[in-house]
Formats: structure tokens, sequence, C-alpha cells
């Protein structure tokens, strides 16, 4: 059963390799850009439909992530059985690493592109099939939780549905953002071998 349960929760390894820009794009500026949105939700005096109806933020947020697991897994196969020499070297300095256990040691294990890019697109796709099966749970639960809660209790839950959605959607933003520099830029570095 652990195996089993190691092996779904691997994706989540992306979180663990160090690299030194990598923070900035996992939790900074997500962070910093959830901030700024509840701060602006609270500030402003007409508050924007968060949940209920075809206009609200959940409904046009929604749209928008049920493409991205099917994209990014199209993205993490074509990544995956992309057929380079180049893509199994190592990235250049400053290499991205990972500490596996290995026999029960803790090694360090430089990565390849090609091991980068897999790590970084199932992450993408693990967190965004999660985020989308959360917006459906909220999306079901809203009208129940409306019927019993007060005006404040609705406040409140309206903040936290948008925690809810600013934190997952500036992360899988800013690190596809990550991640386009990564293909598009770092992969195409000449080696220092």
């Amino acid at each position: 059963m652990w195996i089993a349960i190691k092996q779904l929760l691997r994706p989540l390894s992306y979180l663990f390799i160090r690299d030194r820009s990598k923070i900035w794009f996992d939790f900074i500026f997500p962070g910093v850009f959830t901030l700024l949105i509840l701060a602006g939700y609270v500030v402003i005096p007409v508050k924007p439909n968060v949940i209920a109806g075809t206009e609200s933020i959940f409904e046009n947020i929604s749209q928008f992530a049920l493409t991205m697991p099917g994209f990014f897994l199209v993205a993490l196969s074509a990544v995956a059985t992309f057929n380079h020499e180049n893509m199994d070297k190592r990235l250049p300095y400053p290499t991205p690493y990972v500490y596996n256990n290995i026999k029960g040691v803790a090694t360090k294990i430089e990565l390849t592109r090609r091991r980068f890019l897999c790590m970084l697109l199932g992450y993408l796709t693990y967190i965004s099939i999660l985020f989308v099966l959360g917006l459906q749970i909220l999306k079901s639960l809203h009208p129940a939780l409306q019927t019993i809660a007060n005006a404040w209790q609705c406040y409140a839950l309206n903040i936290v549905y948008l925690l809810y959605v600013s934190v997952f959607v500036f992360h899988i933003i800013f690190i596809t953002m990550f991640s386009i520099y990564q293909m598009a830029e770092r992969m195409h570095r000449p080696d220092q071998d």
C-alpha cells in the first residue's frame, strides 16, 4: 500500500528540485500575486461574484482550467518521447538537482534536460487535475453552504474560494512560465562538459 501511495504522490517530487530561481516561480511570485488579489477584493467597495452564476470568477476560471491537464499531459508525452541525444545530457550550470534515496543513502542526482522537464510537466499535470477536482467540489458544495451561512460567513467563504483559486492559478501560471523559459532558453545553452 505504501508503494502505491508513494507512486501517487511522486509527481510532487518536482517541489524537491534544488535550483536557485525555482523558489521564485513556485512560491514567491504566486504568493505575492495571491495577496494582491485578496487585498484588492477586500478593499474594493463592490465585490465581484466569486462562485455563483455564469459570470463568476469560478465559472470563468473553470472553463480555462479544464483544458490544462490535457495540455500538460501532451507536453509531458512529447518531452518523454522526444528522440534527441541532448535531452539526456545534464542541464548546464547551475545544474538543478534532487536527492534520491538509493539503498538507504541520500544521493545527489544532477538532472538531465529530459528528467527535469518530465518532473516539471508531471507536476503541472498533477496539480492542474487536483485544481479542477477542487473547483468542482467547491462548486458543488457552494449552494448548500450558501443556504446555511449568514452575510459575514458568505463573505468569508468568498475569501476562501478566492484564496483557493488564486493560489492554484498563480502557482500554475508561474510554473508554466518557468517551464517556457526552461524549454525556450535553458535547454539550448551550450553544455559545460
